[in-house]
């Protein structure tokens, strides 16, 4: 609407009762610039794009139609590609050498940047929960799967033999397509004090394959110091442990998360069933803390039926807030 002050009234009528009141409305001179400012992210699953629209993954069908989830993102500020390091393909030689080819990762990543959804990557995670879970000691990599150059079999390599090559490689090949700089990799989700030492040696097992690609991961912890370069505590977490998230803020990057927690009437969330100023005032709270970005786990984790009922562990807004239409979302 063009700038200037708008004036007009509400008139409210129960029964024989009626009153009006006038309303004035400033419209400012301002446009909002396609520059961001924030970071975003919301974590999607490919396989339930090509699921939902019944293409095969990869095939020329699937690219398009992701292509319109990309555009879909942009149109939304999502600026943090969330890519999978599987989508690079690794054959093993004779001598155990290994050989990376990126044309599906360079492919991923280059339709979200034309879109405008790629201010940032984001690289999956390395490593997991190991026995216990959430709750147990350990942190675990996950496998590296190659093809063997003289059988065509398939391969699982372990960390040493597989990742550590594979990571080292991977920072190589982002910093020769200027992508180094605006790169990050989660090494596992939400490590806590029962498995932060874990965790820790899993970060600098990363960092030592891959010194120069920047570290990102949601965090249920404190302890992180040298470990991490991109924190992004739970939303309930920041405001508990501010003093001490603050304290790293001059040699790291501070964002936040929201999840299935925190719920409740303290903190905002994007439950459905939540009133929207809730949702609204969300990255108010970025702009008023100053953090960096803002990471929530699900754009697109839908059950088999994307419209059904939501599963009982996971309130409704928490698993996705696309739903997949006849031509994209």
């Amino acid at each position: 609407a063009p700038p200037g002050l708008y004036r007009g009234q509400v008139s409210v009528a129960a029964g024989d009762h009626k009153a009006t009141l006038p309303v004035e409305l400033t419209v400012d001179p301002f446009t909002l610039p396609d520059e961001r400012h924030l970071s975003v992210t919301n974590w999607f699953r490919v396989s339930n794009i090509a699921n939902s629209h019944q293409v095969e993954p990869w095939s020329e069908p699937f690219w398009k139609i992701l292509g319109r989830y990309a555009e879909n993102m942009a149109a939304h500020r999502h600026n943090v590609v969330y890519t999978p390091w599987t989508l690079i393909d690794i054959t093993r030689a004779a001598d155990g050498k290994l050989s990376c080819d990126y044309a599906r990762f360079d492919r991923f990543v280059e339709l979200f940047e034309q879109a405008g959804a790629a201010d940032r990557i984001e690289i999956t995670h390395v490593a997991h929960f190991g026995p216990g879970g959430w709750s147990g000691k350990e942190i675990v990599f996950r496998k590296v799967t190659a093809t063997d150059e003289a059988t065509g079999n398939s391969l699982t390599l372990g960390p040493e033999e597989g990742l550590a090559p594979l990571l080292t490689d991977l920072v190589r090949h982002l910093a020769e397509r200027g992508w180094l700089e605006k790169s990050m990799i989660h090494v596992a989700d939400e490590p806590s004090i029962n498995n932060i030492e874990s965790w820790r040696d899993a970060s600098a097992f990363v960092h030592e394959a891959a010194p120069g690609l920047r570290r990102i991961d949601a965090i249920e912890t404190i302890d992180f110091a040298g470990a991490l370069e991109v924190w992004v505590p739970k939303l309930s977490h920041l405001d508990r442990w501010r003093d001490a998230y603050e304290a790293r803020r001059a040699d790291n990057e501070l964002w936040y998360y929201i999840c299935c927690h925190p719920y409740g009437s303290v903190y905002p969330n994007r439950f459905l069933d939540y009133p929207t100023s809730c949702v609204r005032v969300l990255h108010w709270i970025n702009f008023a803390a100053d953090l960096e970005g803002y990471l929530h786990w699900g754009l697109n984790f839908w059950g088999d039926d994307p419209f059904g009922t939501p599963p009982d562990r996971l309130p409704p807004g928490d698993t996705h807030v696309i739903y997949p239409g006849s031509q994209g979302p």
